[in-house]
């Protein structure tokens, strides 16, 4: 039991704190064969993100949810703390919640009964193409799977190249009750999209088939139009 949250709400008491801890690094998961073996081989970098960008696009779509839904008031609540981020495989052991407890102080402060917990989800890589889910290995989180071997043929235009750029976002949506620290419900997202090097410079990095701006925005776009529709069936176990 966690201590000092109120046990029960009203749908006009609750309040739903939304913390989401997904976007301090993208990862970029690259698929090649290696020379002399037609084996696959993955490669994963990882970038540290500097901007809070697309953590606010995370969280927004929790708080759109809250507000949609008529249950209560949203709390969003952006964090830099990186014990957050570092702990979070901690936090959640089968259907119950173990809050770290400065944030559970945070928390009891702003008198929040429920939290919305966006964390990492590591899944194996199906790319979603029109016709064909692509792709090899596990991915987790927000970032791309970059491929520069397979070749593809636009639906739309008949080009063919070989290589494709598929960001992705692979998160776990779960719905706590502080009073308890029971998980009400969870669910897990994995959304992508490929996009073909196709149009692109002729031996161009399929990497180079967006700008950064073009990158963003396009997770962005993947996180709100995965989640919402999530966030509203995790709403409805409240």
């Amino acid at each position: 039991m966690l201590a000092g949250v109120p046990a029960s709400a009203t749908a006009a008491e609750r309040v739903y704190a939304v913390v989401s801890v997904v976007a301090d690094q993208l990862t970029v998961t690259g698929f090649e064969t290696t020379t002399g073996s037609l084996v696959a081989q993955n490669q994963t970098e990882r970038i540290d993100l500097q901007t809070d960008e697309l953590e606010r696009s995370v969280v927004r779509a929790a708080v759109s949810a809250v507000a949609a839904s008529g249950l209560g008031r949203a709390l969003p609540l952006l964090t830099d703390d990186g014990r957050l981020y570092a702990q979070q495989a901690q936090w959640i052991d089968g259907e119950q919640a173990q809050v770290p407890a400065f944030l559970l102080q945070t928390l009891r402060a702003q008198k929040a009964t429920h939290l919305l917990l966006v964390t990492k989800h590591r899944g194996e890589a199906r790319m979603r193409s029109f016709d064909a889910d692509l792709g090899t290995g596990r991915v987790e989180g927000l970032g791309f799977y970059l491929d520069r071997v397979t070749p593809l043929r636009r639906l739309d235009t008949g080009e063919r190249a070989v290589g494709y750029l598929a960001p992705h976002a692979f998160l776990r949506l779960s719905l706590i009750e502080l009073a308890s620290g029971r998980v009400l419900s969870a669910k897990t997202v994995t959304a992508s999209r490929v996009v073909s090097a196709a149009g692109s410079a002729a031996g161009a990095s399929p990497w180079d088939v967006m700008s950064s701006a073009d990158k963003f925005k396009m997770l962005d776009e993947l996180i709100t139009r995965a989640t919402t529709p999530v966030w509203r069936e995790l709403l409805g176990a409240s």
